[in-house]
C-alpha cells in the first residue's frame, strides 16, 4: 500500500537589470533554506528570451506546521533590493506526489 502526500510547488518570477548578482543571492538562499524552510527543491533558471527575468520555482515539504516563528532571511532582503519591479507568483501547483 503507498501512500500519497501533497506537494505544494509555488513559481515565482524575478525581473532585475542585475541577474549575476540575483541568483549569486538566490543560490545562497538556497542552500541556507533547504534545512530550515522545509523547502524539498529549489530550481532557478533564466529566461532565454529576457537576460533580465529569472525564474524561480520552490518546491515545499508536504504541509509542516512550525515549531517556532520563522524570520526572514538578510538573503531575502538583499533579493528583494535587485528587483526592478515586484515578483509575479504563478502557476502554484499542488498535487499528489507519489
Amino acid at each position: 500500500m503507498s501512500t500519497t502526500q501533497r506537494k505544494f510547488v509555488q513559481v515565482i518570477d524575478l525581473y532585475t537589470s542585475h541577474p549575476a548578482e540575483l541568483e549569486r543571492l538566490l543560490n545562497r538562499w538556497r542552500t541556507s533554506s533547504l534545512a530550515r524552510e522545509h523547502i524539498k527543491g529549489v530550481e532557478l533558471d533564466r529566461d532565454e528570451s529576457d537576460d533580465e527575468h529569472l525564474v524561480l520555482e520552490v518546491e515545499y515539504d508536504p504541509v509542516v506546521m512550525p515549531s517556532e516563528p520563522f524570520e526572514p532571511s538578510a538573503d531575502a532582503a538583499g533579493v528583494v533590493a535587485l528587483l526592478d519591479r515586484p515578483p509575479r507568483f504563478r502557476a502554484s501547483d499542488v498535487g499528489a506526489d507519489s
